[in-house]
């Protein structure tokens, strides 16, 4: 039975045309072919391993292991999509600011 990192890993090599057991991708990627092709029998990775398919696919962890549906490493997803100007903000405003961050954080959907 495929677990969640199983299937995300077999989409994202779908999604960049890579076959998972060629020795080019296990070669490049730095793990052992024979345990790639056990990861689509549902075989879990070690964490190290996590990393080098996070890094190699450009997602994070955490979505690989079904912790989010969001694939995007957080810190690519902050300096592509969030830049904020709070240089002329008052306290008051950057109170508000810090208030619905927290709220957000606490009524997040994903939990």
């Amino acid at each position: 039975m495929m677990n969640t990192f199983s299937r995300r890993f077999e989409m994202l090599c779908k999604k960049h045309n890579i076959k998972p057991t060629s020795l080019s991708f296990s070669d490049e990627i730095g793990i052992n072919k024979s345990t790639i092709n056990n990861y689509s029998t549902g075989t879990s990775p070690t964490a190290e391993n996590i990393v080098k398919i996070s890094k190699y696919f450009n997602v994070s962890s955490d979505y690989l292991l079904g912790l989010t549906n969001l694939p995007d490493r957080i810190d690519n997803f902050v300096s592509s999509n969030m830049e904020l100007d709070i240089t002329n903000l008052t306290e008051n405003q950057l109170a508000e600011v810090q208030n619905y961050i927290n709220y957000l954080k606490n009524n997040n959907s994903d939990k």
